[in-house]
């Protein structure tokens, strides 16, 4: 099976202590142009959404810490009204890698989300925590959502 990372398309900086890398990477994965949708978090708007996998991997010794700084993230970005969907998922085989599938109804409304209190709360948090720089893919829907 092909790692994430293979299918990167954007390069990323390396982490700093601060935690501006992070919020760098998702900013580019934000920054490419596709229909705004005001459409309900239906199959309508998937398909003309944006996706976003985000993967950490924390340092030995922090799994907890960022399990829950990247869990708390979930009920808030839910909670937007431009957010379709929110998945937090732990690797089976390295239980310090954490990843996010995230579906929102445009590249502005992921540009929004990344600039609320919760997430830059988080992004100032992780510089200790984190093992290096996350992998961020942006997709957009190419199949019918189910």
């Amino acid at each position: 099976m092909a790692r994430l990372e293979e299918f990167a398309t954007i390069s990323r900086s390396a982490l700093l202590a601060n935690g501006s890398a992070i919020l760098g990477a998702f900013a580019l994965a934000a920054s490419a142009p596709l229909p705004a949708s005001a459409a309900p978090k239906d199959a309508a708007s998937r398909k003309s959404g944006i996706t976003v996998i985000a993967k950490l991997t924390a340092k030995p010794g922090q799994e907890a810490a960022l399990h829950d700084l990247f869990l708390g993230l979930v009920a808030p970005a839910r909670a937007e009204p431009t957010n379709i969907s929110y998945d937090l998922v732990v690797s089976v085989d390295d239980p310090a890698t954490f990843v996010s599938v995230e579906c929102w109804q445009s590249a502005d409304a992921l540009a929004a989300h990344l600039k609320t209190p919760p997430v830059l709360d988080a992004i100032g948090k992780l510089g200790p925590i984190v093992a290096g720089p996350p992998s961020i893919l942006s997709f957009k829907m190419v199949s019918d959502p189910v």
